[in-house]
């Protein structure tokens, strides 16, 4: 089974997009996401959230967890919007942003071992591959 994550519709600031039109945006992903991918997203990470972004997550209702969050590196359940929804911290430590920046890895096989040797270290942690 294949699960997939959606990194939203647009790469934009949602700061002070207004809370309709970034619930028209988390449709639009989802419904994009379902035809390219042939199943729907299962997290969503829109990458520049606002007040109102977890809201609209959970509130779309189809979503198992989220990533907007950089507070924290272990996963925590939010329950201010009526039911329990799953926060994984976005983190910049195991991902592949690693290959954006100088001091991150050059392949993907010194990526892989990085994931596979401390992956005892980092239970739970977001894993974007």
């Amino acid at each position: 089974m294949v699960t997939v994550a959606s990194h939203g519709y647009r790469w934009i600031d949602y700061q002070y997009m207004g809370e309709a039109s970034e619930r028209e945006h988390i449709r639009k992903a989802v419904a994009i996401t379902t035809e390219v991918c042939g199943t729907r997203p299962v997290g969503m990470y829109q990458g520049k959230p606002n007040i109102n972004t977890r809201k609209l997550v959970v509130e779309e209702g189809g979503f198992l967890y989220d990533s907007d969050c950089y507070s924290d590196d272990l996963p925590f359940w939010n329950t201010e919007y009526g039911r329990p929804h799953l926060v994984i911290p976005y983190t910049l430590d195991v991902n592949d942003m690693r290959f954006a920046t100088p001091q991150g890895f050059n392949c993907g096989d010194q990526f892989y071992t990085y994931l596979k040797v401390g992956s005892a270290d980092r239970k739970g942690c977001a894993r974007s591959i």
